[in-house]
């Protein structure tokens, strides 16, 4: 059998020889990182105080809005009360009685309070009767005008009856004249009215101007009469000294309102107080 040739080809290239004595290359090592900047650092420090801080601004605007929302003292100083000294005259016979004793008073600029008194007559008007007013302020209430004129320096007026009525005005340097309202709280003084030698049993009706005036209870001295913006009381005067009163009124509702406010100015005062005592123990454990 013939011999069959063997295949013709390439031949595989051999690996080129190394000289002698040298060594292979080293395997390339891993790229090493470089070492930390330093934003870590600063980051971490961002969070240590980051905590307190936020609870401390917390804590102080939660102490803010309590105090804002805290709502203000209701209570009033009382109005002092003035008195009305009454006395009635007549040339030829006695002193007729009276029926009724008005006293209004309203303000008729912001420092300016202007006070009204008129007596009516009880039945028909007698000649030479007559009727005697004095008016004794409050102290440190300057008196700046009366009509009819007054005698000297006092408010004192004396005037003849000429119908049943006799009426007097008095111009008083005084805000707020007798009167005293927050919103919540009103007062009132009435007066005191001295009847000298006074007949009958004539009505005292004291009148005031007071915005809101019915929006408040007056229990504890019920009014006559009340309106969005006036108050009249009714009492009975006899002959001698009858003892002013302050008449308080409440309104229940403002009241009410007040209370609300308090409980949620106390939570948000005990809220605040809470993040500014955990800012305290944030801040603390940072330093730690």
């Amino acid at each position: 059998m013939p011999d069959i040739p063997a295949a013709q080809g390439p031949r595989p290239a051999r690996p080129a020889a190394q000289p002698l004595g040298s060594q292979p290359p080293a395997p390339a090592r891993p790229q090493e990182s470089p070492p930390p900047g330093p934003a870590p650092a600063k980051r971490q420090v961002l969070k240590t105080i980051m905590a307190p801080l936020v609870l401390g601004v917390l804590g102080l605007a939660l102490l803010l809005a309590a105090f804002k929302l805290y709502p203000s003292p209701a209570d009033l100083p009382a109005p002092a009360t003035t008195r009305v000294d009454i006395e009635l005259t007549s040339l030829h016979q006695g002193a007729p009685p009276l029926s009724f004793i008005y006293y209004q008073v309203g303000q008729v600029s912001p420092g300016v309070a202007r006070l009204q008194i008129q007596v009516t007559l009880a039945g028909r008007r007698s000649a030479g009767a007559g009727v005697g007013l004095l008016v004794a302020l409050p102290a440190g209430t300057p008196l700046m005008y009366c009509r009819p004129a007054c005698i000297g320096h006092t408010g004192s007026v004396v005037q003849l009856f000429t119908s049943g009525q006799v009426t007097a005005d008095f111009l008083v340097k005084a805000r707020d004249f007798g009167v005293a309202a927050n919103g919540v709280i009103a007062s009132a003084a009435i007066p005191e009215i001295n009847y000298i030698k006074g007949k009958g049993a004539p009505i005292l009706v004291t009148g005031y101007e007071l915005p809101s005036a019915s929006s408040y209870d007056w229990s504890s001295y019920p009014a006559a009469q009340l309106g969005s913006s006036f108050a009249i009381w009714h009492e009975t005067v006899t002959a001698g000294i009858t003892s002013g009163r302050i008449a308080t009124g409440v309104n229940n509702v403002a009241q009410a309102n007040d209370d609300h406010r308090t409980f949620f100015a106390g939570a948000l005062l005990g809220l605040a107080g809470g993040a500014l005592l955990s800012a305290v123990q944030e801040a603390l454990h940072a330093r730690d």
